[in-house]
């Protein structure tokens, strides 16, 4: 059994529900503890914990709209020429995050860098025959 600090068993009810409440920020095991905290000084949470479920699914529709929609400035490659370069070549993951539209920006930047390095070289090439 693992202890935390402080313990669960010491932990107000208001700090119980809260670790039952958001379950993916908490442990399988302090889950477990604090419902059996809660379940023994007989408070129910069912009844809260759907209530927050239903209140968080518009919140996670918009982050994951807001997520969708988001997008590369054309300041932003001004103004941090190598930083939002690193980015691009770096953020690999941007469409399982949910940033679709970064993603496929970041396909169309890449394809445009290739094409202008290549072009570059084709020059170079040419040129010095």
């Amino acid at each position: 059994m693992k202890t935390f600090n402080p313990p669960i068993a010491s932990r107000s009810s208001e700090d119980l529900l809260k670790i039952v409440c958001h379950p993916n920020e908490w442990d399988d095991e302090a889950l477990t503890q604090a419902a059996h905290e809660l379940k023994a000084t007989g408070i129910e949470y069912h009844e809260r914990l759907s209530r927050q479920n239903y209140l968080r699914q518009p919140r996670e529709k918009l982050e994951n709209l807001r997520k969708s929609s988001e997008s590369y400035s054309f300041l932003y490659f001004i103004f941090n020429p190598i930083g939002s370069l690193v980015e691009i070549i770096a953020s690999y993951d941007l469409k399982e995050d949910g940033y679709f539209r970064k993603a496929r920006q970041r396909r169309i930047i890449i394809i445009l860098l290739l094409l202008l390095g290549f072009s570059i070289y084709l020059y170079h090439f040419f040129s010095n025959l």
